[in-house]
C-alpha cells in the first residue's frame, strides 16, 4: 500500500490581503523546504475562502508566478461566501456547491514549490490556506 503523503503534514492558511496595485507573496513550505523535493512533480493544491465585502460580478485569483487564473461568475454580494478547493475542483457560494460558476475558460491551478506571487480580485481578504507534501 503506498503511503499517502498529504496524511502527516498541518494546513498551512495565509491570508492574501487584495490591496489596489500590490500581489501578495504567499511563502510555500518555505520553512520546511528540506521536506520537499525541488524539481518534484507534486505540488501543493491551495484552497481559498472568502466572504465579499461589497457586490461583484466575478472573483479571480491568479497565481502570477506561473501565469495561471482561476475565475469564479456569480453574482456575488455583500456577505457572500465563497470556498474553492483546487485539489477536489469544488467552487461553493453560501456552502452550495456552484460549479456552474466556473470560467471553464480558466483552470484550478497549483502551488510551485517556493515562493509564490498570488493576486486576488476584487480587493478584499482572501484567505489560501494548503497541506505540505511531505515525500
Amino acid at each position: 500500500m503506498a503511503s499517502n503523503p498529504y496524511a502527516y503534514a498541518k494546513d498551512t492558511k495565509a491570508e492574501v490581503v487584495g490591496v489596489a496595485g500590490k500581489d501578495s507573496v504567499v511563502p510555500l513550505l518555505s520553512t520546511q523546504a528540506a521536506h520537499f523535493v525541488q524539481g518534484s512533480p507534486v505540488f501543493a493544491y491551495p484552497a481559498i475562502e472568502l466572504e465579499f465585502e461589497e457586490d461583484a460580478a466575478q472573483y479571480e485569483i491568479t497565481n502570477e508566478t506561473t501565469g495561471e487564473i482561476l475565475r469564479v461568475k456569480w453574482d456575488f454580494k455583500a456577505g457572500d461566501k465563497l470556498q474553492v478547493n483546487f485539489r477536489n475542483r469544488r467552487i461553493e457560494v453560501n456552502n452550495v456547491l456552484r460549479m456552474n460558476a466556473w470560467d471553464y475558460t480558466t483552470k484550478f491551478w497549483k502551488l510551485r514549490p517556493g515562493d509564490n506571487k498570488i493576486d486576488a480580485d476584487p480587493v478584499g481578504k482572501t484567505y489560501l490556506s494548503y497541506r505540505a507534501v511531505f515525500l
